[in-house]
């Protein structure tokens, strides 16, 4: 929740956003939390999944992952997210099929330039 936090992402903001959300899973082990995802089937995105850095590369963000893709892919053929391009993040949905659509412009704003973040798309397998 800390690095979230840099980013803005409170603790209060993500409990606001579970609540609103019709698709929210926790992964926990020993009573601690290690990650989550939301999946917005309005817009048919992943809205978010969050892994605790220290839980990286442990399976939870793959089973966070193919739970909001299932809730998905009940009701949508196509389903998207958005992160940076050179992130773990963007690794992992890589290695489980999802495809850059749309690499998204740098802004800049007065800052210096980041990673940039693209669009990732996935397709319903076909029954």
């Amino acid at each position: 929740m800390q690095q979230l936090a840099k980013l803005g992402i409170t603790e209060q903001a993500v409990l606001e956003l579970i609540h609103a959300q019709d698709c929210t899973w926790v992964a926990e082990a020993a009573g601690c939390v290690l990650g989550f995802a939301i999946a917005d089937h309005a817009e048919a995105c992943v809205f978010a999944l969050f892994v605790e850095p220290q839980h990286e590369g442990l399976g939870a963000g793959s089973a966070l992952l193919h739970q909001a893709e299932q809730s998905l892919f009940q009701t949508q053929a196509r389903i998207w997210l958005e992160t940076s391009i050179d992130s773990r993040a963007a690794q992992l949905y890589q290695r489980r099929g999802w495809q850059i659509e749309t690499l998204l412009p740098i802004s800049t704003e007065g800052r210096s330039a980041g990673p940039q973040d693209a669009v990732f798309v996935k397709h319903r397998p076909a029954a």
